[in-house]
């Protein structure tokens, strides 16, 4: 779909990318021990594969999930937070560990700064029009017995695995 990969500028739209969140870089940005049950998903390796294939390309990453944990960041290289001309010229790794070594109010600003060059856009949605009515089933017997036989199946399906 690409004539010449240095050169292609188009837009690559990555919907559900936290799925490409279970990554592990090596020093040049590449996928490291990547395999079913390894720090590493072959999503996230071909993810970080297309977008060092089209270095021209624009990138926006859409998803509904926000991220847990600065190390599920790793993918996506395009934000601007690391490599050539950031604070963080070596790479991820050393974005990383400045996140783990300054603690969550550097992710926090991180985020601000991000939202302010609108590289970011996070959004709730209002509850203004929606009604709410509690309910208490919770406490009944039967309702207490379904759950009690429930937690005991899952107990004895999972001593089997």
């Amino acid at each position: 779909f690409v004539d010449n990969p240095e050169t292609f500028d188009g837009l690559i739209m990555l919907d559900e990318c936290h799925k490409a969140k279970t990554i592990e870089l090596d020093k040049n940005g590449n996928a490291t021990n990547v395999g079913k049950g390894t720090s590493c998903s072959q999503t996230a390796a071909k993810v970080v594969e297309l977008q060092n294939l089209l270095p021209r390309a624009r990138v926006v990453y859409c998803s509904a999930t926000s991220v847990s944990q600065p190390k599920n960041l790793g993918f996506m290289s395009r934000l601007g937070l690391w490599g050539p001309g950031t604070e963080h010229p070596l790479g991820f790794n050393q974005f990383l560990q400045g996140i783990d070594r300054l603690g969550t109010g550097a992710m926090e600003l991180h985020a601000m700064h991000l939202k302010s060059i609108g590289a970011i856009s996070a959004r709730t949605l209002s509850y203004s029009a929606c009604e709410f009515e509690m309910l208490d089933g919770v406490g009944s017997d039967k309702v207490r017995e379904v759950y009690n036989s429930s937690a005991e199946l899952w107990t004895d399906l999972h001593s089997q695995l």
